[in-house]
């Protein structure tokens, strides 16, 4: 006999939950097209009909990988090493798991290494006859604090979980604590601190990981923002027509205008100025973050020309075609107060 675990009240209960985690990644979507269908109906204005935006052209990861020089070493030498534990963590790097390590375990294993072979230098130091031995650790140690960096970069550019949140996802912010802001911002911190703190703490290293993965806002945020910079750009020509065509000149044109003052104050300024809002907070908390990735000397060129277009340049267009907007609706509403300002003059 099969247990049923759920009752049918209950697995409504889950399916609503479902759905509305679900609308909430496109309900900004949902509310432009409101928004637009209201002002097209009420004035008689056509607009186009334009596609929703889900691609941001992110670059071919692949071809963002960084080829690192492998460093040699043969066992004799390892062996030698036995008055620290270097040893054992190059064995660890050469069985079966650490030949396949992943983006984020080779770079905590290599942020290991770095300090490993800055201790086991200090431990020969102290002993007479080593000198042959540190001379070793002193090349490996400058070699590999040389590569670190691009193992960095690697960790940024080829992580399932950094890919996902730079170039995944679907839908758009909700501007509500299911973005996951400040875990985002915890995690992008941890990640640029992590250049220089060794060794890398390996079990943060992977939560963090994992809160990227799980919400990507930094590719929610640029699908959205250019959502709206493609919206509001279609629907400003249609209040232009309207300003032009309506002078306040008579009483319906007043209470037409006083129509459209209700329209946007329900469609615009209480549902999409509220996520542009929170939109903007994003941006100014976290592109500080992404400009420090952006400039990394040894990201790859292109991940860096990704990250500067859509955290400066569609963040640019999009403000410009929000100013541009809300500037049309203050000459509307201003249309009728210069009438009444003009008649009380008389």
């Amino acid at each position: 006999m099969v247990t049923q675990f759920f009752t049918y009240p209950a697995m409504t209960l889950v399916a609503l939950l479902i759905i509305s985690g679900c609308s909430d990644t496109k309900k900004i979507a949902v509310d432009l097209e409101d928004y637009s269908e209201r002002l097209q109906s009420y004035t008689g204005i056509a607009i186009e009909s334009l596609p929703d935006v889900n691609n941001l052209y992110a670059p071919n990861k692949q071809a963002l990988k960084i080829d690192i020089e492998r460093t040699s070493i043969n066992l004799r030498e390892l062996f030698a090493f036995n008055d620290c534990s270097l040893n054992q963590l190059v064995a660890q790097r050469n069985t079966a798991l650490g030949k396949m390590q992943l983006p984020s375990s080779r770079y905590a294993y290599e942020s290991e290494l770095v300090h490993e072979l800055a201790a086991c230098q200090r431990t020969l130091q102290e002993n007479e006859g080593k000198t042959e031995l540190v001379a070793k650790l002193v090349d490996w140690s400058a070699l590999k604090q040389q590569q670190l960096p691009q193992v960095w970069a690697n960790l940024i550019t080829q992580s399932i979980e950094t890919d996902t949140h730079f170039t995944g996802g679907t839908g758009y912010i909700s501007g509500t604590s299911d973005d996951n802001f400040q875990a985002t911002k915890l995690a992008l911190n941890f990640l640029l601190k992590s250049q220089n703190e060794h060794p890398v703490n390996a079990s943060a290293l992977e939560l963090h990981l994992q809160q990227l993965n799980n919400t990507p806002l930094l590719a929610k945020k640029w699908r959205t923002q250019l959502l709206l910079a493609q919206e509001l750009n279609n629907i400003s020509p249609l209040l232009n027509t309207y300003l032009i065509n309506n002078t306040c000149s008579t009483r319906k044109e007043e209470e037409s205008i006083e129509v459209m003052r209700n329209i946007f104050r329900i469609f615009f300024a209480q549902r999409i100025q509220t996520v542009a809002g929170q939109l903007n907070n994003y941006y100014y908390q976290l592109s500080p973050l992404v400009e420090q990735l952006a400039q990394a000397p040894q990201m790859p060129a292109a991940f860096n020309e990704y990250l500067l277009l859509h955290n400066t340049l569609n963040f640019e267009a999009y403000t410009e075609a929000m100013q541009s907007h809300i500037q049309i609706w203050q000459q509307i509403f201003e249309r009728c107060d210069n009438i009444a300002a003009f008649e009380a003059s008389l």
